[in-house]
């Protein structure tokens, strides 16, 4: 009986021995738990407070982008309209110099044309001296150091001469009228006809190569 008393006694005490290492097992357990909550307590205060900080950076992130991205449209907008206002004015300018130009262009042509209106009249007068055999007159009315509408028409060939074939013509009436001329002077009857016709014909090609001959009478 005492042997199975002390057998007894033997393992309440093992059960015991093991009871407090289990409570204490279980109370390391649970400190090291209860740190661990602890910590990720801790951790997750720190997230929260990161986590409101960069929803508050996004928010202003988003309306500086609101109060930014409307600017740049309208700045755009201001630019164009200087650019539009900059491109009208060049239009109205571009209009303004081609009108003046315009303008410049015909009262070149009226003033031109008035030139070659002269010289028809003129080369009239001289044929007709020529006919009559009044070759003192011919000669007075030819004389260039005499005659303003020599001059103006000289400047007026070389001022509307453009083309090549406007310039050959001109050149031919300048030769045919100092042919007439000298004819005139020397008295040459047939000679004078002859340089009067090439120059009333060269007069009248060239005024209808430039335009000019719908303005002239005579020719």
């Amino acid at each position: 009986m005492r042997t199975v008393a002390t057998l007894a006694s033997s393992c309440s005490t093992f059960l015991e021995g093991d009871a407090l290492r289990v409570h204490g097992s279980a109370c390391e357990g649970s400190g090291r738990r209860r740190s661990g909550v602890a910590r990720c307590g801790q951790g997750s205060s720190e997230a929260a407070k990161a986590g409101v900080v960069s929803r508050r950076q996004a928010a202003f992130a988003l309306v500086a982008g609101g109060l930014v991205l409307p600017v740049a449209p309208m700045a755009r907008a201001l630019l164009e309209a200087d650019d539009d206002d900059s491109l009208l004015e060049k239009v109205k300018e571009d209009k303004r110099k081609r009108i003046q130009k315009r303008s410049t262009a015909i009262n070149d042509f009226v003033k031109e044309s008035g030139f070659v209106q002269t010289a028809v009249y003129k080369l009239s007068e001289a044929g007709q001296a020529i006919d009559g055999g009044d070759f003192s007159k011919a000669t007075a009315v030819l004389a260039q150091q005499n005659s303003d509408w020599i001059r103006d028409i000289q400047a007026a060939l070389k001022k509307v001469s453009s083309s090549s074939d406007e310039v050959a013509v001109a050149d031919t009436f300048r030769s045919s009228l100092t042919s007439l001329q000298a004819a005139v002077e020397s008295g040459d009857s047939s000679s004078s006809r002859t340089a009067f016709i090439a120059s009333a014909e060269a007069l009248d090609k060239w005024a209808r190569l430039t335009g000019l001959a719908e303005k002239v009478v005579g020719l």
